[in-house]
């Protein structure tokens, strides 16, 4: 009888310490479709083996990629999905998906963190909303730590945004090369990095960057567009019209066509005004 009783306790102990299923459904499905559309592979690969089983381990993995890839609000839905969950970065994960998932002009943080400023997804936080607020020295600043603290891409990329509209070139080319370190086929990196090498006057490089955002992607207006001022920069006039008829079959009706055409109908001289770089949460400029 002893027997039975103590056999069923540890079975009852077995249980209970087993990997829960958290049902994790649509934000995790909407956090691995946005890696995966970025091509972060290495990533994607932890992501698919950590989350082979949905639970606590799977929603930190999956949190932290989440907000790498700027998926606020899926971010803050698979926490609310898997409020049982706790581990060490939770409090600063949730703050950093608050802030990503609010509009441009968002408040500061909602998460109390008081005492916890050396946490690096709250530094993250703060540093875009010092951003958005038109602080960009104390973004900068934020930011640094928050990548010193042990950040991850996302906080890069924010940074390198950061850095690019206060002219800093070589900062915003040390945080897109940084990002790409990691995660080599990165696409909003390596068009932000295109586009920082544009800016330089690396001809070279920006049109190799282009080229391979437009082979993973060939309906990348912004890439096409820039390309081909790129080209009508330097006088190779026919590939610049090559690259305005691509664009006019990808999407006849965006205003981006006309304004091509009209760019490169003038006579051949270094574009100044460039797009906006890739899609990040600080980007407010156009």
């Amino acid at each position: 009888m002893l027997l039975a009783v103590v056999a069923a306790a540890l079975i009852a102990i077995l249980l209970w310490n087993r990997p829960k299923g958290l049902a994790l459904g649509r934000p995790l499905k909407i956090i691995a479709g946005a890696v995966d559309g970025r091509q972060r592979r290495h990533q994607a690969q932890t992501l698919r083996a950590t989350c082979k089983h949905e639970d606590c381990a799977c929603v930190e993995v999956a949190a932290s990629a989440g907000l790498d890839v700027d998926a606020g609000r899926a971010v803050l839905e698979l926490l609310k999905t898997a409020k049982t969950c706790q581990f060490p970065a939770l409090s600063g994960m949730r703050a950093e998906a608050q802030v990503r998932a609010q509009s441009a002009f968002g408040n500061e943080p909602a998460e109390d963190l008081r005492g916890k400023d050396g946490d690096p997804h709250l530094m993250t936080a703060l540093g875009i909303t010092a951003y958005r607020k038109g602080s960009a020295d104390l973004a900068a600043a934020l930011l640094e730590r928050a990548v010193t603290a042990g950040a991850g891409d996302g906080a890069r990329a924010v940074l390198g945004l950061v850095r690019y509209y206060q002219g800093d070139l070589t900062g915003a080319r040390a945080a897109f090369e940084a990002m790409l370190a990691n995660e080599p086929d990165d696409l909003d990196a390596t068009y932000n990095l295109a586009l920082v090498a544009q800016k330089q006057d690396h001809y070279g490089e920006a049109r190799r960057l282009y080229l391979t955002v437009l082979r993973a992607t060939p309906k990348h207006l912004q890439a096409r567009y820039n390309l081909a001022l790129l080209a009508h920069s330097i006088g190779a006039d026919q590939e610049a019209k090559h690259h305005l008829e691509l664009l006019e079959k990808a999407a006849p009706a965006d205003p981006l066509v006309a304004t091509l055409r009209e760019a490169l109908a003038k006579p051949t001289q270094r574009p100044g005004q460039m797009l906006t770089l890739g899609a990040q949460p600080a980007a407010s400029a156009h």
